[in-house]
């Protein structure tokens, strides 16, 4: 992620921070995109999103990228495609993502006893 990937508040023209890092791991069996982001404190805007975060309002992501490499699973009943790379462009705070397992967590730098 040489450019590193703009954090956007809901898919909008306002900047709020940048994407350091991402990787793909898994959890509870499902294989996910993991990031890491920093959140600007230059704007109000900015604070404005960093508080939604803290009281739960915003809690998922939603992203923008182009899949280099896709596969696909199936089990008894369905099969699917699966993003196994991609170029990240963009990642959205929102407040309800298209994929229900797209949520974030709340890990600020300097943790405080009010911290998330």
């Amino acid at each position: 992620m040489a450019q590193g990937g703009l954090l956007i508040d809901k898919h909008s023209n306002r900047k709020i921070g940048a994407v350091i890092d991402y990787t793909f791991k898994e959890k509870d069996g499902k294989n996910g995109l993991w990031i890491t982001a920093a959140i600007y404190k230059q704007y109000k805007v900015q604070d404005e999103v960093w508080e939604k975060i803290r009281r739960g309002e915003y809690e998922a992501f939603s992203i923008g990228a182009d899949p280099l490499r896709i596969g696909r699973l199936c089990d008894e009943e369905k099969c699917w495609n699966t993003i196994k790379d991609l170029e990240l462009f963009e990642i959205s705070v929102v407040d309800q993502p298209a994929t229900p397992e797209a949520t974030c967590a709340c890990a600020p730098a300097s943790p405080s006893p009010a911290a998330c």
